[in-house]
């Protein structure tokens, strides 16, 4: 009964702290080429497919998340517990990225985006 416990208690370790981690590159590249594809759709609307932005390479600088005490300053309408949780699963990444931009052709950038995990992966929540 003693190992059983210890095989439970070791397995929900792991799992929670599974839910914690910070996305890594691949993750936070589908995240950005699903945003990328919204605003390309705009983009069509309004000045064809000539207005795409293409993505060339991505790569992942670092990440952390935010101040927990400053952003419950900001949000005074969340639930405390349920903005904890958000804020657990979130994390603001600095990312360089090379676009293939329209008129202006190939263009490497520096960003920062924020993300937060979700039911479907990780989906971004802005983007500098």
């Amino acid at each position: 009964m003693r190992l059983f416990l210890t095989i439970i208690s070791l397995t929900t370790v792991v799992l929670l702290a599974g839910c914690s981690r910070e996305p890594n590159e691949q993750e936070l590249r589908q995240a950005y080429e699903e945003s990328l594809a919204e605003a390309n759709q705009m983009a069509v609307r309004i000045g064809g497919d000539r207005m795409k932005i293409g993505l060339q390479d991505f790569k992942k600088l670092s990440c952390e998340q935010p101040d927990q005490s400053a952003d419950q300053q900001n949000s005074h309408q969340q639930d405390q517990s349920q903005q904890k949780s958000v804020l657990q699963n979130q994390y603001r990444c600095n990312i360089q990225v090379k676009l293939d931009l329209p008129i202006v052709g190939a263009s490497t950038q520096n960003g920062e985006m924020t993300v937060v995990k979700h039911d479907r992966g990780w989906v971004v929540l802005s983007n500098n």
